[in-house]
């Protein structure tokens, strides 16, 4: 599902969800702003006062860095205005999710697919090797062209098994196996993918193709399903007949949704 570059790489072990963290960073954020300018803010300020900093900097080179500064800083932009505006954490931690799959495609394969396959197989607990097992079964493929050491993979690994905790796919904790717990998608989400699909000009039709829905385990006709449930909100009118899909937007701008959708 992963909409980022095909190649798998390892960049996600340095900085896993960082939901908190992302917060603190888009506070002090502002636009224009480098990474090295951010990491050197975030330690004048003590905003990450626990965290080294080695940390500070793998957290806004490798996370931040890669998942809200592309598009011209889009993300970013969009983040910290509901940071600012008081959004909730359960919202932008799935908004954190969708930018982080979005930047990094073996984490959009294991949450937008492989957890749900299990999920729908009936399986209730993850676990690190089965993780392993997952990222093996790509190597000689286009996205693993070439097998990684055992150390890297392993490496790998935990670092997903985290990130997954910390976006609310799995329970906390240290155990080898770990329960599953598939986040359900909140209805401001559902209408944030809409007005931001808007903002990429993607067709009416292809909304409901996003694959920020396959996140949450949605096929295309349960997105539209839950597209045409959260009509009505937050200025989003979905209209569906056979193939044919409209959707209107009360909001003429992203900025203008924004600040509904914190009201």
């Amino acid at each position: 599902m992963s909409k980022g570059t095909t190649l798998y790489s390892t960049e996600l072990i340095k900085a896993a969800g960082m939901v908190s963290e992302s917060i603190e960073l888009l506070r002090i954020w502002t636009p224009g702003m480098r990474p090295s300018e951010l990491r050197d803010a975030a330690l004048r300020a003590g905003t990450l006062a626990k965290v080294s900093s080695d940390r500070v900097w793998a957290i806004t080179r490798y996370g931040f860095s890669l998942r809200y500064l592309a598009d011209e800083q889009r993300p970013a932009q969009i983040l910290k205005r509901l940071v600012e505006h008081g959004a909730s954490v359960p919202l932008l931690r799935q908004l954190f999710l969708l930018y982080t799959a979005r930047s990094n495609s073996l984490f959009a394969d294991i949450a937008g697919e492989y957890y749900w396959q299990l999920n729908a197989r009936g399986i209730k607990e993850l676990s690190k090797a089965m993780i392993e097992k997952f990222i093996r079964s790509k190597f000689g493929s286009e996205k693993v062209p070439h097998a990684w050491s055992d150390s890297v993979t392993d490496r790998v690994a935990s670092g997903l098994m985290k990130t997954l905790s910390d976006f609310g796919y799995i329970a906390p904790g240290r155990g080898k196996l770990r329960s599953m717990t598939p986040p359900a998608i909140l209805p401001e989400t559902i209408c944030f993918i809409a007005y931001e699909a808007r903002e990429r000009k993607v067709p009416d039709s292809l909304v409901a193709a996003d694959p920020a829905f396959a996140l949450f385990g949605l096929s295309h006709q349960k997105a539209l399903e839950e597209l045409i449930h959260v009509s009505g909100q937050y200025g989003l009118i979905v209209q569906s007949a056979g193939d044919l899909v409209r959707i209107s937007y009360k909001y003429q701008t992203m900025e203008d949704f924004l600040d509904a959708l914190v009201r």
